[in-house]
């Protein structure tokens, strides 16, 4: 089976964290500075905002068609789309390494509605070298911008990867910031309320990152078993 990580529970925050990382940063620019990188200060773009609401009209369709799928067809077809998404993403986060700075509005639509889907969002959580850290951040922090009103509700899955890049990177502050506006949009969400726990509580981001690179495994695993079938 093709699966992300399950969200880290706080028995795993105490258990694989521990609280002997890095000492925690000082206190970095204003409020206002830190939340200028992933919060929208230009107006809506029309053209974006109707590409993503023709995906999001696709997507309902096809989970309307696929509800009297026999289960493990619609089990395989959702592995099948995660596995479609990291793909686009690699894809956009290398045209960031080679200097772009925004994607084409349909690549932008297809990612953020691709990580609705929360397996798809833990099997992209950055596992990868600390050198990728900055072009994944600015990936995740574009994808936020873009998502604005009626939009909004669909960014807490990119401000939780975005948030995650920032605590490996040890700026807390923004990751806080990030795991707060999460939470404001969906006060249910589950790794959200873990990962800024584990910064309330000084817990050192190697041992979840341990956590998401067994899963990064699984998910490779079973990206194999699909290629197979």
């Amino acid at each position: 089976m093709l699966r992300g990580p399950a969200a880290p529970n706080c028995r795993c925050l105490h258990q694989r964290c521990g609280t002997d990382g890095p000492p925690r940063p000082h206190p970095g620019p204003r409020t206002r500075d830190i939340v200028q990188e992933f919060r929208a200060a230009a107006p809506a773009d029309t053209d974006f905002l109707k590409t993503l609401d023709t995906a999001v009209d696709q997507f309902n369709t096809r989970r309307t068609t696929s509800a009297g799928r026999d289960a493990i067809l619609t089990s395989t077809c959702a592995q099948i789309d995660a596995a479609g998404t990291a793909d686009i993403i690699g894809g956009a986060l290398a045209d960031f390494r080679n200097g772009s700075s925004q994607l084409t509005d349909e690549i932008a639509a297809r990612i953020t509605l691709g990580l609705q889907d929360r397996e798809t969002r833990d099997a992209v959580l950055s596992t990868g070298d600390e050198s990728d850290l900055p072009v994944e951040r600015q990936l995740w922090a574009y994808l936020v911008r873009c998502c604005v009103p009626p939009h909004t509700d669909k960014a807490a899955p990119l401000l939780v990867l975005l948030g995650w890049v920032a605590w490996r990177q040890n700026d807390t502050v923004t990751a806080s910031h990030a795991f707060s506006d999460a939470l404001d949009i969906d006060p249910h969400y589950t790794l959200a309320k873990h990962l800024l726990e584990g910064i309330r509580t000084d817990c050192a981001p190697a041992g979840l990152l341990a956590i998401f690179r067994e899963a990064d495994q699984r998910f490779a695993a079973g990206r194999a078993d699909l290629d197979n079938l």
